[in-house]
């Protein structure tokens, strides 16, 4: 059951769109199991192992505010929202958690031949009730590496309940729609012993800040082929990808 407003302002080439959301939904888990272990054409690779995901219930608040700027005079695109999610422990109920998101998204176009973005994403997950009974699912902390945040990197590659992602972007505008892209990925996910939200959000440096970079070329406006090497080893250090952009 959710609840929710938007307000638009629009003056000539700006537009401002505000958004906030809370409501309260129930949920039931089945257990994953990964179980694979065969390979897809190689024999000597097997398929990368997922995580197990806790099963069990859970009765969530969730309350969330976005703000979009389609600041046309200057060129540039913003999007930017924040999610506050939270257990209520009053129901029965098997875990027992809070966590916080904030995201922001700043693309500009210059001249119509270079485009720059620029992505950050700080997450924080904590229990509130760390007891036998309640704990906090595995699939709410921060899985780092892989196709969805460092594609340097082997998926879940590291995790934790503190982490933080930034992608930079320089793209150059080719012919029709390509688009040719140098990436700089960064992030890194690090366990926290506070149940403050904010306590410990800022515990990344660069000696241990995970980075890769990639050069990727999209096709028509939903497709990007690129390769990224991650930049503190030369252990399995590139690796391929085809994207699918959606911009939501």
């Amino acid at each position: 059951l959710f609840m929710g407003s938007i307000y638009k302002i629009k003056n000539n080439d700006i537009e401002h769109e505000f958004a906030v959301k809370t409501g309260v939904y129930s949920e039931s888990i089945d257990s994953l199991k990964n179980k694979t272990n065969w390979a897809l054409f190689f024999n000597d690779r097997d398929f990368i192992k997922n995580i197990d995901a806790d099963d069990g219930s859970m009765v969530d608040l969730v309350s969330s505010a976005r703000y979009i700027g389609k600041l046309n005079k200057f060129d540039t695109f913003v999007d930017a929202y924040g999610v506050y999610e939270k257990t209520l422990d009053q129901y029965e109920q098997d875990f027992s958690y809070k966590k916080g998101l904030f995201s922001i998204f700043v693309e500009n176009k210059v001249k119509d031949m270079f485009v720059f973005s620029n992505l950050f994403r700080l997450e924080s997950c904590t229990p509130i009730n760390s007891t036998d009974s309640k704990t906090t699912p595995n699939f709410k902390y921060i899985s780092m590496g892989g196709t969805g945040t460092l594609p340097g990197y082997r998926l879940n590659e590291f995790v934790g309940n503190r982490g933080f992602y930034d992608r930079f972007v320089i793209g150059f505008i080719g012919y029709d729609l390509a688009e040719f892209r140098a990436i700089l990925d960064m992030g890194e996910a690090y366990v926290s012993d506070s149940d403050d939200l904010m306590e410990d959000t800022g515990k990344f440096g660069i000696s241990s800040m995970k980075t890769s970079f990639g050069l990727g070329m999209t096709i028509g406006e939903k497709y990007m082929f690129s390769v990224h090497k991650r930049l503190d080893s030369n252990v399995n250090p590139y690796q391929f990808q085809l994207s699918y952009i959606y911009n939501y």
